[in-house]
């Protein structure tokens, strides 16, 4: 996975002189945070929709459970 820093993104002036675009580095971070907290949501509901009905138990998940999970899209929480 390549890591992208707020440098690489410098603000920019949109044409008024009291605003930025979005590329302003808290921006760019917010926008890194929220990409991989949808990654990982993804990931995990992956694993857990793969898991078989005996890991599932031992976690104390049902398998209804699991698959309602694992079908949420990865922006929902």
């Amino acid at each position: 996975m390549t890591t992208i820093t707020s440098q690489q993104f410098p603000a920019t002036n949109c044409g008024r002189q009291h605003k930025q675009c979005l590329a302003t580095p808290r921006k760019q971070l917010g926008l890194l945070r929220t990409l991989k907290k949808w990654h990982q949501n993804w990931k995990g509901r992956q694993a857990l929709g793969s898991l078989p009905d005996d890991m599932l138990k031992d976690i104390g998940v049902t398998r209804s459970d699991a698959d309602i999970e694992s079908e949420k899209p990865f922006w929902k929480d």
